[in-house]
């Protein structure tokens, strides 16, 4: 029998205590410094308190402690890492499964009420005069998804929970698992709105460039070059989210449409979708 190349133990202590890091980023800063007065700790304490006191960061921390976990869980359970690892890597792989499921379902009690906040959104998107049509409604069908998506998962828990009763028990509600189906539907035909919006959004920037392009004689160098940084950074950021919203689909399309994903790969896609949606809330 091929011995382990690392001894499971140490691997993952160190596993969970990156996780443990990752979901309490101020432990990275040394306590002495909570008191500095260097002005550079200061706004990087700041930063930290104002992105942990948004329900919205909360949330996208423990995504991502959630989803490399799950990542972690396939890795070693059913991909490379069982190799590696052996049989003896199965306790632990359950200890990350418990951890991944615990995160799921305590992240989904959070989202309670959360289809009223993307209902105001979109009354928000109707009224706003400075977005173009082809934005505002695009814009505008993908929270609406959004919104559908949060009323089921919400009903889903409940019914779970077995708060309310599913109709096979004289409830109203369909099971936990059809409800969980329509809302991972609804998910994913919000993200393929939100990459359709993100795309109208990119044309529009293409004509800002190259109408910024035609008056660049007119302008001072400065000025050109301020106008370019913020088309460029736009750019960055309408990248960014296309990106973070195909990675974040492979749950939506494994639950919605029943297509077969492994931990590992639903895992490693939706982690590098969390960092995103983390690095797009950062302050600045």
């Amino acid at each position: 029998m091929r011995k382990p190349l690392l001894k499971p133990c140490e691997f993952i202590r160190k596993a969970m205590a990156t996780l443990f890091l990752a979901a309490n980023p101020q432990l990275l800063l040394h306590p002495s410094r909570l008191l500095s007065p260097n002005d550079a700790d200061r706004k990087k304490i700041d930063k930290i308190c104002s992105f942990l006191g948004n329900a919205e960061g909360r949330d996208k921390i423990a995504k991502i402690v959630q989803f490399f976990a799950r990542f972690l869980d396939g890795f070693f359970r059913e991909g490379p890492g069982a190799a590696i690892l052996g049989p003896a890597a199965v306790p632990y792989c359950d200890q990350l499964k418990a951890l991944w499921g615990a995160l799921q379902t305590s992240r989904a009690w959070s989202w309670m009420g959360k289809s009223i906040v993307e209902w105001r959104t979109d009354i928000q998107t109707f009224e706003n005069k400075t977005l173009s049509d082809e934005v505002k409604f695009l814009h505008m069908a993908c929270r609406f998804f959004f919104a559908g998506r949060w009323f089921f998962e919400n009903f889903m828990l409940l019914v779970q929970s077995k708060v309310l009763m599913d109709n096979t028990k004289g409830g109203f509600w369909a099971p936990a698992p059809e409800l969980n189906k329509i809302a991972k539907r609804s998910w994913f035909i919000a993200l393929c709105f939100g990459v359709a919006t993100e795309c109208a959004k990119l044309r529009l920037l293409r004509q800002k460039w190259t109408a910024l392009e035609d008056v660049k004689s007119k302008k001072s160098t400065e000025a050109y070059e301020q106008e370019k940084s913020k088309l460029t950074e736009d750019l960055k950021l309408r990248g960014r989210t296309i990106l973070m919203m195909l990675c974040d689909s492979p749950a939506s399309i494994s639950v919605g449409f029943g297509v077969p994903m492994s931990n590992m790969k639903i895992g490693f896609f939706m982690t590098i979708a969390s960092y995103i949606q983390c690095k797009n809330l950062w302050p600045k």
